[in-house]
């Protein structure tokens, strides 16, 4: 679930629970690493719910947006030049990062909706775009501490994540190239025309141009091997792939190409 909140609202953050999911959560979750800030929330029972307040628009401070899977909420906060992100695990809210707010201004060199955001969250694990002084790189947070995901001299975008694999784009000169950091290292999968990708399960789908075709193909990665299994369609999608998180995938494309 994402959702981004228009800063001019009054806004809460919550998140709810079944009572034994919650119990299990605790009992599951291990005791992090200190990242910056501890907040222990404030829960509510309402059986068989726990509701927990996140957060809350104050002083100057609006939530900007969120995303949920499984046990762990992850989310930005504004002010007029800062934004923070945050994570709560079910136990205790974290805070990842702290960074200018201007380092999240849309490129508008065409990626479509589904691709655009700078954070995701999935399994376990944050991942998010974050100047480190020189350009943006990807940095995660994998329950236990932040790592730097990628560290080279050029931009990189976009990331997405999904059975502990993470990809991103990133842009050494004019073209965009596919990453994808797994069990099995950090490589490239593929670049220039690369449009649109998602995650299902472990798999990776993504739209790319074979060379002497004028039509998009759909190609995925489950490991070390990509794979064409498909016609795509280079039309603006708002969300091109609908995945199951099982490692399937449907779209559509035009037959007229």
């Amino acid at each position: 679930m994402t959702s981004t909140i228009n800063a001019m609202r009054h806004t809460t953050l919550t998140v709810a629970k079944v009572t034994a999911a919650a119990v299990l959560a605790a009992t599951l979750v291990a005791p992090l690493r200190a990242l910056g800030a501890e907040i222990a929330p404030v829960s509510n029972s309402i059986d068989p719910w726990v509701v927990t307040t996140l957060a809350k628009d104050a002083g100057g401070v609006f939530i900007e947006a969120y995303k949920v899977d499984k046990n762990l909420v992850a989310w930005t906060e504004v002010t007029s030049d800062k934004r923070k992100l945050y994570a709560y695990d079910g136990v205790q809210i974290r805070t990842l990062a702290v960074f200018d707010k201007s380092e999240w201004k849309d490129d508008g060199v065409g990626f479509y909706d589904a691709v655009k955001g700078n954070f995701d969250v999935a399994d376990g694990f944050v991942v998010w775009t974050m100047s480190d002084g020189l350009d943006r790189e990807i940095y995660s947070f994998d329950g236990e501490s932040v790592k730097k995901v990628s560290n080279n001299t050029f931009d990189d975008r976009h990331p997405i994540v999904s059975k502990g694999r993470i990809a991103w784009t990133s842009q050494p000169g004019s073209n965009y190239n596919l990453m994808l950091k797994d069990r099995f290292g950090t490589r490239l999968i593929d670049s220039w025309q690369v449009q649109n990708y998602a995650f299902s399960g472990s798999n990776l789908f993504w739209l790319n141009k074979r060379a002497n075709e004028d039509w998009f193909r759909v190609f995925v990665n489950g490991g070390l091997v990509n794979g064409a299994v498909g016609e795509g369609d280079d039309r603006p999608l708002v969300k091109y792939f609908l995945t199951d998180g099982k490692g399937s995938a449907a779209w559509e494309y035009s037959t007229k190409r």
